[in-house]
């Protein structure tokens, strides 16, 4: 069992590291610009690698056993008992499951997390330049994505994931069998999370790229990249069929809450009338509707309605409720437009200080039927961390739309002609931190913060990739 001693681990990598680093001052000393040169390439390999263990041993300490919501906890049940709901994909809890089968403590998963994306990280250091590359293990330190990290969340799964595909496809420009390599992150990414796949596509494309011997071209790449989406979704899919005894969709939540924000714009009740009670009224829908979350619909309505979590809808109201919410966008244009930009600033704009604490981070563990005891981390860092983070919710450095923002001039920097650093990984982490981002504008049942973790995580790395100096 993972223990906070605050110990960090791997004395010996830092006497490594610290060899190297004087063979290099030597050089120097000594005006040997070969020796220095070469002593410079091993130092950019190893510091960034101590590094990395320092970071995954600081972060354990600091966040150890992790922080369990009503979600976390759920999966938590369904790993532990094999009924899995199919509400979430169910591929991270299939993990957490092998975990636990083979006598590790719940919090496994959370070191696991860390330690996939610190070895990403690490990969990227590679296409960094010399000053810049042991900062990007550093990355995961910063509070906004370390305060995330410490959740047990399928979020953090896929962002520990897609910077692990991101290390692997750096190391694929010089050693090309790693792009195979990086399918195995990749295809774990979509499997934890319903719309990962928009995410992975860039990836994806940059994977074919990167294949030995691949001498197509960048249309060919998409195409094929789509293909190579589309199994994989199709796969986290047949996973989902084969292991969920009663599948329930995930977007009911969504539904229900557009169909309510419209109801309450249009003055007319929208909902069909076999999902509600008859008491149901426009003026209770608007007391419980709010741009921040569909929570208060599904739980705090006294008429009741029904969304389908607790007890699966019939077919056919679930296809009226599915006509309903897909037919908005031409019915009542702007009344729904209004309420998804309102929800799409919640969520990418500064997180207000009047938006629910539990939609920022959640950190406690909650306990959930009869899922073990799990002890709190009791370190001052770790109330400290929280503390920190809810009170800097409205500063820039919390602001998703920020990050996506930088990560737009760091591109153009690396679409210069002179730019001699990684400009397809740069392009592609890009690439994906939107594509994932902008459906979430019209798909997310709640603003919450965890949502933007990926894209804010992959515009930072980005951004530090393209501040690589340029070629004379």
């Amino acid at each position: 069992m993972f223990t906070n001693t605050g110990r960090l681990p791997c004395r010996a990598s830092w006497s490594v590291i610290n060899q190297r680093v004087q063979v290099y001052d030597i050089a120097v000393r000594h005006n040997d610009p070969a020796m220095a040169t070469r002593s410079r390439s091993v130092a950019n390999r190893w510091v960034p690698v101590g590094v990395a263990i320092g970071v995954v041993a600081l972060a354990a300490f600091v966040l150890y056993p992790g922080w369990y919501s009503f979600d976390s906890a759920a999966l938590l049940l369904q790993a532990r008992t094999g009924e899995y709901t199919g509400l979430q994909p169910p591929l991270m809890a299939l993990t957490w499951a092998q975990l636990l089968a083979l006598g590790a403590p719940p919090g496994a998963l959370l070191v696991l997390h860390l330690m996939l994306a610190c070895a990403g990280l690490c990969l990227l250091a590679r296409s960094a330049a010399a000053p810049m590359a042991p900062l990007l293990p550093l990355l995961l330190l910063w509070p906004p994505f370390l305060v995330l990290f410490g959740h047990l969340w399928t979020d953090v799964a896929l962002a520990a994931a897609l910077v692990l595909a991101a290390g692997l496809l750096a190391l694929a420009r010089t050693q090309p069998q790693a792009a195979w390599i990086a399918l195995l992150p990749l295809a774990y990414a979509v499997g934890v999370r319903h719309n990962a796949v928009a995410a992975a596509l860039p990836l994806l494309m940059l994977v074919f790229v990167r294949l030995p011997r691949w001498r197509g071209t960048a249309a060919a790449a998409a195409l094929m990249a789509a293909v190579a989406g589309f199994v994989l979704y199709a796969s986290a899919a047949g996973l989902t069929r084969l292991v969920v005894a009663e599948p329930r969709p995930a977007w009911t939540p969504t539904a229900i809450w557009d169909l309510s924000a419209v109801s309450v714009a249009s003055g007319r009740i929208l909902l069909p009338a076999a999902m509600h009670g008859p008491g149901l009224s426009v003026d209770e829908l608007r007391r419980l509707t709010n741009p921040d979350a569909s929570l208060n619909l599904l739980v705090g309505s006294s008429s009741g309605i029904n969304s389908g979590i607790v007890a699966p809808l019939p077919a056919p109201l679930l296809r009226e409720l599915r006509q309903r919410w897909l037919g908005l966008p031409l019915s009542n244009p702007q009344a729904w437009l209004r309420h998804r930009a309102a929800v799409a600033w919640s969520l990418f704009g500064p997180q207000r200080r009047d938006k629910l604490d539990d939609l920022m981070i959640v950190p406690r563990i909650v306990t959930l039927a009869d899922n073990p005891p799990i002890v709190a981390n009791a370190t001052v860092a770790n109330a400290k961390l929280a503390g920190a983070v809810l009170r800097w919710r409205d500063q820039p450095w919390c602001t998703p739309i920020l990050y996506l923002l930088l990560a737009l001039p760091a591109l153009g920097w690396a679409l210069r002609r002179d730019f001699d650093g990684d400009r397809a990984l740069v392009a592609s982490l890009v690439a994906s931190a939107w594509l994932y981002a902008v459906p979430l504008v019209f798909i997310v049942p709640s603003a919450e913060w965890r949502y933007a973790l990926w894209p804010m995580l992959a515009c930072a790395v980005a951004l530090l990739l393209a501040l690589r100096r340029q070629r004379a």
